[in-house]
C-alpha cells in the first residue's frame, strides 16, 4: 500500500459479488415511462431512496431498448445498490430484468400496472415496501476495508487556467496515490484529450493501448473540429477562465492523471476491472459521464472545480469537489489548494470518510432522480 496513504481504511458494505458500496440505498427502477410518476414520487418520503426514470417518447425496441435495458442493468448492480424495487408493465419483461439486473442475494420487488386498481393503491403498497427496506438497510453495521475498495469517478468541471495549474496536479496527487494503495480510478471526457491525440495518448497510454486511445482521442478531434465555431469545447466557462483552445484544455485535462498510466481503455458502462487507473470512451458531457462512472460500478467521484462550483450530480454517486482559491469562500467545496500548496494526506482522509459515510459539502443537494437517455452522445 502507498506510504502516503498509510493504514487509512474505509467503512462499507460487502456485497455478493466482492465489491464494496459505500452507500446503502434503496433503489427505484420504473421501465416504462407509463410508472415514471409512481417511481418518482416514491423517492421523496423515503432518504435512502433513489429512482431511474425510464425515457419518454414512446415505446422503446431495437437498439434504444438494448441500450437503456444495458444501462439499466448495471446500474442495478452498483455497489451503493442495497435493494430494488422495479415498476412496469409487463410481468415476464421485468421477472427477466430482475434476473439479469439483480446481484445475488440482492432483495427486490416487483410491481406490474395490471395488478393494481388504480395509481394510489400501488403507490401506497410500493411505499410501504421501499420503508421496509429502508429500515432493514439501516440495520447494516458498516465494516473496515482498506482503500482497494474504492472505485473512483474523476471528472472536471468549469477547468480555468488557474484551476489547470493548481488544482488539477492536486488531483494527480490524490489519483496516484488511490492507484498506488489498490483503488480503482477512472476518467472519461474524451473530447477533452482531442486537442493532440498523439501526445494525450503517449503520456497516458502504455505501448499496448496507445494505437486504441489515440484513435478514440481522434475521433473526437474529427468531430469537433468539423463542428467549427460550433463544437461545445472549450465552453464558455473555459474561455472565461482562460481556457481558450482546445489544445490547451487537453493540456489541463492531462495534469489531472499527470504520472499514471492507465491499465485499460474501457466502453461505456462496461464493468471497471478492480485497481488500477482506466479510461472510460464515453461522452464530455458532466451528467452523462457520471452515468457512465455509475453503470461501471463507481461509488465515489472526484469532481474538480475552477471557474465556479456548479456541478452535475448523478443520484447513486457523491461528490467530493475539489478547489482552489478561486472558490476559496464556496460552500461547495470539500478539499482545497492554497496556491500550489495541497496536502495529499488529509484530502485523502477527508475521501475516506465521505466514503464511510460522512456527508459531502453538498450531498444534500445532489439529486435522487434521474431520467436514463435512449442514446449515447458521439462526445
Amino acid at each position: 500500500m502507498s506510504s502516503i496513504a498509510g493504514d487509512m481504511n474505509v467503512m462499507g458494505f460487502l456485497r455478493s459479488d466482492g465489491l464494496v458500496g459505500l452507500r446503502n440505498l434503496v433503489l427505484v427502477v420504473s421501465l416504462s415511462d407509463l410508472t415514471n410518476d409512481v417511481a418518482n414520487s416514491l423517492v421523496w418520503s423515503h432518504p435512502s431512496a433513489r429512482c431511474l426514470l425510464a425515457p419518454t417518447g414512446g415505446l422503446s425496441f431495437g437498439q434504444e431498448l438494448a441500450f437503456t435495458t444495458r444501462l439499466f442493468g448495471q446500474l442495478c448492480h452498483n455497489p451503493n445498490v442495497g435493494t430494488v424495487v422495479i415498476l412496469g408493465t409487463d410481468r415476464k419483461a421485468a421477472e427477466c430484468f430482475a434476473e439479469n439486473a439483480c446481484r445475488d442475494g440482492c432483495e427486490h420487488e416487483i410491481f406490474i400496472t395490471q395488478d393494481w386498481p388504480d395509481t394510489n393503491a400501488l403507490f401506497r403498497k410500493a411505499s410501504s415496501v421501499v420503508a421496509g427496506m429502508a429500515a432493514r438497510l439501516a440495520s447494516s453495521i458498516r465494516k473496515s476495508f482498506d482503500l482497494s475498495c474504492l472505485r473512483v469517478g474523476l471528472r472536471s468541471s468549469n477547468t480555468s487556467r488557474q484551476s489547470s495549474l493548481t488544482v488539477h496536479p492536486a488531483a494527480s496527487l490524490m489519483v496516484s496515490s488511490l492507484v498506488d494503495a489498490g483503488s480503482t480510478v477512472a476518467f472519461s471526457e474524451i473530447a477533452d484529450l482531442a486537442g493532440d491525440p498523439e501526445a494525450a495518448s503517449a503520456t497516458i497510454a502504455p505501448k499496448h493501448l496507445k494505437a486504441s486511445v489515440r484513435g478514440v482521442i481522434q475521433e473526437a478531434r474529427t468531430i469537433l473540429t468539423g463542428l467549427g465555431s460550433d463544437a461545445p469545447d472549450p465552453t464558455p466557462v473555459n474561455r472565461h477562465g482562460g481556457i481558450e483552445t482546445l489544445a490547451s484544455k487537453t493540456a489541463a485535462a492531462m495534469r489531472r492523471v499527470q504520472g499514471t498510466k492507465i491499465a485499460s481503455l474501457q466502453k461505456y458502462g462496461d464493468t471497471l476491472p478492480r485497481g488500477g487507473l482506466h479510461l472510460i470512451d464515453g461522452p464530455g458531457s458532466a451528467w452523462m459521464s457520471l452515468l457512465g462512472f455509475a453503470a461501471s460500478g463507481c461509488t465515489i467521484v472526484l469532481q474538480t472545480v475552477g471557474a465556479n462550483s456548479f456541478t452535475a450530480s448523478f443520484p447513486l454517486l457523491t461528490s467530493v469537489i475539489l478547489a482552489g482559491d478561486e472558490l476559496a469562500d464556496s460552500s461547495d467545496v470539500d478539499l482545497m489548494t492554497r496556491g500550489q500548496e495541497f496536502d495529499v494526506f488529509s484530502s485523502l482522509r477527508k475521501l475516506s470518510a465521505v466514503a464511510s459515510g460522512t456527508l459531502a459539502a453538498a450531498e444534500e443537494m445532489r439529486s435522487k432522480v434521474a431520467m436514463l437517455p435512449n442514446w449515447q452522445p458521439p462526445i
